[in-house]
């Protein structure tokens, strides 16, 4: 009687770890390729293949925006640790300072003036004449 139970037991629980463990590879995240995440461009979908980042980590992601760093998501409100940044890092491709700008692109080119055209005056709307009124004589009467 008790090696019945036994495989009772085992037909019914088989079954059951088996779609545990295929859910579970179900659910996992697709990767995204190395380095190929900028902070500051992603899109929600493409933050979100980060691990761990869902729907409202990558909205708050974008509402900080800009990062001169990788680092400055730490410090933004956003619940970004240390370890966290860690696990990110090889997906986030490094914000890269601006280039100087030389001093002679600086300055702004002198603009020409434009001649202004006048704006015509707006023509008002001529009141229509009233149709006129026929006098009650000489309405037809209707029954």
């Amino acid at each position: 009687m008790k090696w019945l139970s036994a495989v009772v037991l085992l037909l019914v629980a088989l079954p059951l770890v088996c779609c545990s463990i295929l859910y579970a590879e179900s659910k996992k995240k697709e990767l995204p390729a190395e380095k190929s995440i900028d902070i500051n461009t992603a899109t929600k979908d493409q933050l979100m293949q980060l691990p761990g980042v869902g729907p409202k980590k990558s909205e708050k992601i974008i509402s900080n925006r800009p990062y001169k760093s990788v680092d400055d998501l730490k410090g933004k409100g956003i619940g970004v640790g240390e370890k966290t940044l860690e696990r990110w890092r090889p997906y986030l491709k490094p914000i890269e300072a601006a280039a100087p700008v030389a001093a002679e692109s600086k300055a702004e080119p002198e603009k020409k003036a434009e001649p202004q055209m006048k704006a015509e005056p707006e023509k008002k709307a001529e009141p229509k004449e009233a149709a006129p009124v026929m006098p009650k004589e000489e309405m037809p009467k209707t029954e």
